[in-house]
C-alpha cells in the first residue's frame, strides 16, 4: 500500500512541477572557469602541410608550429573567466578606414590623355568599418570536471585588397578591399584538461585556398571552502508513516545522484540528506507529500 501511495504521490509531484525539478541544472557551484578561444585563419598552406582535425590538442600544436613559421594569415587568441554558469562577454574592436570606391578627378571629359592634357588625380571614398572579435560566454560545471560551454564567437577583419589585372593599364582597375567574416554559435562538451574543436572550414578560389579553425580550451578552479560549504546544507527528515528505504529510492529517481546525497539511519526511519538549500527545500515538500498513513 505505501509503495502505491509513494508512486502516486511522484506522479503528482512531477505533474505539478511540470519536471522542472528532475530537468533542473544542477546549482552552481562557485568554481571559478577560464576560457580561451583560438581563431587561427591560415592562407594556401605550405606543401604537404594538413590541419590535424581529429582532436583539439593537435589542431593546437599544429597552430603553434605555423605561427612560429609566420605562415597565419590571422591568429587570435581571446581568454575570459567567469564563475560557473554565469555570463561572460569580452570585445575587442576598432573602426578603421576602408576605401569603396575611387575616381579620377582633374582630367578634361572627352579628351585622351597627351600632350597638353596631363592624367587627372585619383580620389578615393572611404567608409568606417567596425571590426574585431567578440566571444560570448555560458560555461557549466559538470559533476565529471567537464565543461559545457554556450559559446557564440564573432571576427571580422579588414582582408588585404586583391591586385588589379596586369593588363588594366595606367589607371589600373579598382578592387576593393574585403572584410572577412567569422561566426559561431554552439554548445560544445570540453573534457578536463582537453581542447575542443568548435569549427573550422576550408575555401578554395581566385586567389588561393584558405583555412580557419576555431579551438576552445576551458579549465576549472575549486571555490574557496567557505563558497562551497555555503552552497551545502545538511537536514535530516524523520518519517513518520512511510518507509527511509523507499523515500530515498524515490528522492534518488527524482533528483539523480548529482550533488545530492542521501543517507538512511533505519534505526530512527530518518533521511539524511545534503543539498543545495533550493534542493532541500524541493526535498521536504516532496517528503511531506509522501510521509502520509497508508491507511487513508
Amino acid at each position: 500500500m505505501k509503495r502505491v501511495i509513494c508512486g502516486l504521490a511522484v506522479a503528482w509531484w512531477l505533474a505539478v512541477v511540470g519536471g522542472v525539478v528532475a530537468q533542473a541544472p544542477p546549482a552552481p557551484t562557485g568554481r571559478v572557469v577560464s576560457i580561451e578561444v583560438t581563431i587561427a585563419e591560415l592562407g594556401p598552406p605550405p606543401a604537404g602541410e594538413q590541419i590535424d582535425l581529429a582532436t583539439g590538442d593537435a589542431a593546437l600544436v599544429r597552430i603553434g608550429e605555423w605561427e612560429a613559421k609566420g605562415v597565419l594569415a590571422a591568429l587570435t587568441r581571446i581568454r575570459l573567466t567567469t564563475l560557473d554558469q554565469q555570463v561572460a562577454m569580452v570585445h575587442f574592436g576598432e573602426r578603421v578606414p576602408r576605401v569603396t570606391s575611387r575616381t579620377r578627378t582633374g582630367a578634361r571629359a572627352g579628351r585622351e590623355d597627351g600632350p597638353g592634357f596631363p592624367a587627372g588625380a585619383f580620389s578615393s571614398a572611404f567608409t568606417l568599418e567596425n571590426v574585431g572579435a567578440l566571444v560570448n560566454a555560458v560555461p557549466r560545471v559538470d559533476v565529471d570536471g567537464a565543461v559545457l560551454v554556450e559559446l557564440q564567437i564573432e571576427k571580422s577583419r579588414v582582408a588585404a585588397a586583391a591586385a588589379a589585372p596586369s593588363d588594366s593599364g595606367p589607371t589600373g582597375d579598382f578592387v576593393p578591399p574585403r572584410v572577412v567574416t567569422i561566426s559561431t554559435n554552439s554548445t560544445v562538451r570540453i573534457p578536463p584538461g582537453q581542447a575542443t574543436i568548435v569549427g573550422g572550414a576550408q575555401s578554395a578560389g581566385a586567389d588561393g585556398a584558405s583555412r580557419v579553425i576555431i579551438v576552445v580550451q576551458a579549465r576549472v578552479s575549486a571555490p574557496p571552502p567557505q563558497v562551497a560549504a555555503a552552497e551545502r546544507s545538511l537536514k535530516v527528515f524523520s518519517l513518520a508513516h512511510a518507509s527511509a528505504p523507499e523515500v530515498a529510492d524515490v528522492l534518488r529517481g527524482v533528483f539523480g545522484d548529482g550533488r545530492m546525497r542521501i543517507a538512511i539511519d533505519q534505526r530512527t526511519n530518518a533521511l539524511i540528506v545534503q543539498a543545495g538549500n533550493e534542493e532541500l527545500s524541493a526535498v521536504e515538500a516532496l517528503v511531506q507529500r509522501l510521509d502520509v498513513d497508508g491507511g487513508n
